[in-house]
């Protein structure tokens, strides 16, 4: 299952989600929205100034969160990971939804991102901020490389798996953290750089970072 999407999703729900085993807290979804910033254009990067700056800034607090993965939407899809929390920044209090396609081995298909980006937003919800990630193991050099995502729909930040051991997997790696926590984390660093080797999907090997 080394290269299977869901499985994929579920590691990154469960790291995001404070609730979770790990007792990181809001600590790893507070760096993913970094990554957010950093992996972002310059599209969103004026589109949501005041957020991205205090998150960058650190005024950011997230006082709440709901995570969930294979999201159905009627008539839509299934969204790989949708995160619902409460933030307050500058001393504005607002919600804030994460919308995650997650692709590891395939291309996207029927325009999912499409889908997806105009059913949230003809929810017509004033006081959410919605923020559409495009996940996948890109090299950060085309990554680099890219004038838009890769997605149908361009408003999404587009980020790779790079980033999110750099800027997530390692700061977690240096912390106080349980034993099990640190051997989680470990193993799946372990499965994101090892090249497959039984998966016919990927005969020449996938290294994801």
């Amino acid at each position: 299952v080394s290269r299977k999407e869901i499985p994929h999703s579920n590691f990154i729900a469960w790291l995001l989600n404070n609730e979770e085993s790990h007792n990181l807290g809001m600590y790893p979804f507070s760096k993913f929205l970094e990554i957010l910033v950093v992996s972002s254009q310059e599209k969103q990067l004026v589109a949501h100034k005041a957020l991205f700056d205090s998150i960058i800034t650190g005024d950011l607090t997230v006082n709440s969160l709901n995570t969930y993965t294979e999201k159905s939407i009627p008539n839509v899809g299934r969204v790989d990971i949708v995160i619902e929390g409460e933030v307050t920044y500058f001393d504005k209090e607002t919600r804030l939804r994460l919308v995650i396609e997650n692709k590891v081995g395939t291309k996207e298909h029927s325009d999912q991102t499409t889908k997806y980006y105009d059913y949230y937003e003809s929810l017509n919800e004033p006081d959410l901020i919605n923020l559409y990630v495009f996940l996948t193991p890109l090299s950060g050099i085309e990554l680099g490389d890219l004038d838009e995502p890769e997605c149908s729909c361009k408003e999404y930040i587009q980020t790779n798996y790079q980033s999110f051991v750099d800027y997530l997997l390692e700061p977690i790696l240096n912390k106080d953290i349980s034993d099990k926590t640190r051997v989680v984390i470990q193993d799946y660093l372990q499965t994101l750089s090892q090249p497959t080797q039984t998966d016919e999907e990927h005969k020449q090997g996938l290294i994801m970072a």
